[in-house]
């Protein structure tokens, strides 16, 4: 399952956003940040990834059977009325994005992300799987001379049950951190802005995902950028064009993303990473913002130890704008 480039994901330096109030999200208050190094769920790595928002999962108590991970729920998706192509939709979209004036602000000042991110956190040992649900919110200022601040917390963590609780291994207590970075102590996979001319843009992505290593390279990189650049209403057109040129790509239908935004979904079916998987974006008709990432595994866990399907990452896009420096 690509370890080596989901360590990279993970590691990458923002995640974005929407210009726009964040909706409520019941459960539970996430808890106030501590300011102190958080121990680690998954190695350094979780530590890194800016992540942010507003709350956990609205229906996320474990219910997967003994033996199998605990998995958020899967998004209700209503099927697509619409049946153009894909690509027939995103020029649509494209074409809105450009018109939307989101968000508002210019590039040259303090960018600022939210992102709420889910992964799967599972122990495999003797056929015996332990696994928690617990979410990650992630808060960044990005400043234009390259310093910064990140604010990370973790949602109090849910177990499948309380041997799960007492047997697991890493410590997931719901800590918080803020650290403040100096210029060049942190770097972007691209350190100037994207092309605005999609072919260009097209180009420019493929310098960290070259598309010889298939089509959902071209949803990484997509993605990748959503978590390191506030993107401009033409940045964003020239985004969603590339999407389209994605062989395979299908218009799913409509949901709301995981924190109650509307949406439509662009899917793509891939087991170019060992596991057949379905790659999904949830896209906002209106602005063209990308307001989410889902990968479930649609087949076989291999030894992941859950049940199909089973949601494998999730990343909602909370918020990106323009702002002074914190």
């Amino acid at each position: 399952m690509r370890a080596e480039q989901d360590i990279r994901r993970l590691l990458a330096a923002a995640d974005p956003v929407r210009d726009h109030p964040v909706p409520p999200v019941p459960v539970f208050d996430p808890p106030a940040p501590v300011h102190r190094r958080r121990r680690v769920l998954v190695a350094a790595a979780l530590v890194a990834v800016v992540a942010a928002g507003a709350a956990v999962w609205t229906v996320a108590r474990p219910n997967a059977p003994r033996g199998a991970a605990a998995t958020p729920p899967l998004l209700s998706i209503t099927a697509a009325t619409d049946t153009r192509p894909a690509p027939v939709l995103l020029e649509e979209i494209a074409a809105r994005a450009q018109r939307s004036g989101v968000p508002t602000g210019r590039p040259g000042g303090t960018e600022h992300f939210q992102m709420q991110a889910w992964y799967l956190h599972a122990q495999v040992q003797r056929g015996d799987t332990r696994s928690v649900l617990q979410a990650t919110y992630t808060e960044l200022w990005w400043n234009a001379d390259g310093s910064g601040r990140i604010d990370t917390r973790d949602s109090p963590p849910q177990f499948q049950s309380e041997a799960d609780q007492r047997a697991w291994a890493s410590e997931t207590d719901g800590e918080g951190d803020s650290s403040s970075f100096e210029p060049h102590e942190r770097t972007r996979m691209w350190p100037d802005r994207p092309p605005t001319d999609p072919a260009e843009l097209a180009l420019w992505l493929e310098i960290n995902h070259p598309r010889a290593n298939g089509p959902t390279e071209v949803i990484a990189s997509i993605t990748d950028l959503v978590r390191q650049r506030v993107l401009t209403a033409d940045e964003r057109a020239a985004v969603l064009r590339v999407l389209a040129t994605v062989p395979g790509l299908r218009h799913d239908g409509t949901t709301h993303d995981r924190t109650g935004r509307p949406g439509m979904v662009f899917s793509l079916d891939s087991n170019g990473h060992g596991l057949p998987t379905r790659y999904s974006l949830v896209i906002d008709p209106g602005t063209g913002l990308i307001l989410a990432r889902e990968e479930v595994l649609t087949k076989d866990p291999g030894a992941l130890g859950v049940t199909i399907p089973a949601v494998i990452t999730s990343e909602v896009y909370v918020r990106q704008d323009f702002q002074g420096t914190p």
